[in-house]
Protein backbone atom coordinates (compact mmCIF):
# COMPACT_ATOMS: atom_id res chain seq x y z
CA UNK A 1 0.00 0.00 0.00
CA UNK A 2 2.76 2.68 0.83
CA UNK A 3 4.43 1.64 -2.49
CA UNK A 4 0.90 2.58 -4.58
CA UNK A 5 -0.04 5.38 -1.58
CA UNK A 6 3.18 7.87 -1.53
CA UNK A 7 4.33 6.79 -5.39
CA UNK A 8 7.33 4.77 -4.29
CA UNK A 9 7.69 3.18 -7.35
CA UNK A 10 8.87 6.64 -9.34
CA UNK A 11 11.61 6.63 -7.05
CA UNK A 12 12.61 2.64 -6.46
CA UNK A 13 12.22 1.33 -9.63
CA UNK A 14 11.40 4.43 -11.82
CA UNK A 15 8.45 4.00 -13.15
CA UNK A 16 6.22 6.65 -14.52
CA UNK A 17 2.76 4.25 -13.30
CA UNK A 18 2.01 1.84 -10.39
CA UNK A 19 0.71 -0.53 -13.05
CA UNK A 20 3.71 -0.45 -15.09
CA UNK A 21 5.91 -1.06 -11.60
CA UNK A 22 3.62 -3.98 -10.98
CA UNK A 23 4.66 -5.48 -14.35
CA UNK A 24 8.07 -4.93 -14.22
CA UNK A 25 8.58 -6.20 -10.51
CA UNK A 26 6.59 -8.66 -9.51
CA UNK A 27 4.74 -10.04 -12.80
CA UNK A 28 1.50 -9.42 -12.56
CA UNK A 29 -1.34 -6.78 -13.27
CA UNK A 30 -2.31 -3.75 -11.31
CA UNK A 31 -6.03 -5.41 -10.47
CA UNK A 32 -3.98 -8.04 -9.12
CA UNK A 33 -1.85 -5.97 -6.91
CA UNK A 34 -4.96 -4.19 -5.91
CA UNK A 35 -6.61 -7.54 -5.04
CA UNK A 36 -3.67 -8.56 -3.20
CA UNK A 37 -3.90 -4.48 -1.06
CA UNK A 38 -7.39 -5.35 -0.44
CA UNK A 39 -6.83 -8.63 1.02
CA UNK A 40 -4.56 -7.13 3.55
CA UNK A 41 -6.15 -4.34 4.62
CA UNK A 42 -9.61 -7.08 5.51
CA UNK A 43 -6.81 -8.96 7.38
CA UNK A 44 -5.20 -5.92 9.41
CA UNK A 45 -9.35 -5.51 9.93
CA UNK A 46 -9.89 -8.84 11.17
CA UNK A 47 -6.58 -9.16 13.22
CA UNK A 48 -8.65 -10.51 16.42
CA UNK A 49 -10.26 -12.74 14.90
CA UNK A 50 -7.91 -14.53 11.95
CA UNK A 51 -5.38 -16.61 13.80
CA UNK A 52 -4.81 -18.50 10.77
CA UNK A 53 -2.92 -18.61 8.17
CA UNK A 54 -5.55 -17.25 5.12
CA UNK A 55 -5.33 -16.57 1.37
CA UNK A 56 -6.12 -13.60 -0.79
CA UNK A 57 -9.32 -15.84 -2.31
CA UNK A 58 -10.57 -16.77 0.49
CA UNK A 59 -10.23 -12.53 1.75
CA UNK A 60 -12.14 -11.34 -1.75
CA UNK A 61 -15.41 -11.33 -0.43
CA UNK A 62 -14.95 -9.32 2.69
CA UNK A 63 -13.58 -6.27 0.38
CA UNK A 64 -17.16 -6.12 -1.12
CA UNK A 65 -18.59 -5.07 2.11
CA UNK A 66 -18.31 -2.91 4.61
CA UNK A 67 -15.85 -3.08 7.30
CA UNK A 68 -17.86 -3.52 10.25
CA UNK A 69 -20.22 -6.49 8.83
CA UNK A 70 -16.72 -8.29 7.55
CA UNK A 71 -15.70 -9.35 11.03
CA UNK A 72 -19.41 -10.45 11.84
CA UNK A 73 -19.32 -12.76 8.28
CA UNK A 74 -15.53 -14.38 9.33
CA UNK A 75 -16.93 -15.37 12.76
CA UNK A 76 -20.15 -16.66 11.14
CA UNK A 77 -18.13 -19.47 9.43
CA UNK A 78 -18.40 -22.46 11.32
CA UNK A 79 -15.26 -23.45 13.46
CA UNK A 80 -14.81 -26.79 12.06
CA UNK A 81 -14.54 -25.43 8.56
CA UNK A 82 -12.19 -22.58 9.63
CA UNK A 83 -9.53 -25.28 10.51
CA UNK A 84 -10.35 -27.55 7.43
CA UNK A 85 -11.25 -25.41 4.75
CA UNK A 86 -12.77 -21.88 4.11
CA UNK A 87 -13.00 -21.28 0.12
CA UNK A 88 -13.92 -18.20 -1.28
CA UNK A 89 -17.35 -19.28 -2.27
CA UNK A 90 -18.31 -20.28 1.19
CA UNK A 91 -17.17 -16.56 2.36
CA UNK A 92 -19.27 -15.03 -0.69
CA UNK A 93 -22.22 -16.77 0.02
CA UNK A 94 -21.72 -15.78 3.71
CA UNK A 95 -20.97 -12.38 2.98
CA UNK A 96 -24.24 -12.18 0.75
CA UNK A 97 -26.35 -13.41 3.57
CA UNK A 98 -25.07 -11.38 5.76
CA UNK A 99 -25.50 -7.65 4.02
CA UNK A 100 -28.54 -8.27 1.87
CA UNK A 101 -30.71 -10.01 4.59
Amino acid sequence: MEIRDKKLYEKVRGTATFEMYCRERWDFSRQRAYQLIDAIAVKNNLSTCVDITVTEYQLRPLTKIPTEQQKEVWQKAPEGVVYLSIDGRFIWEMARIIAFY
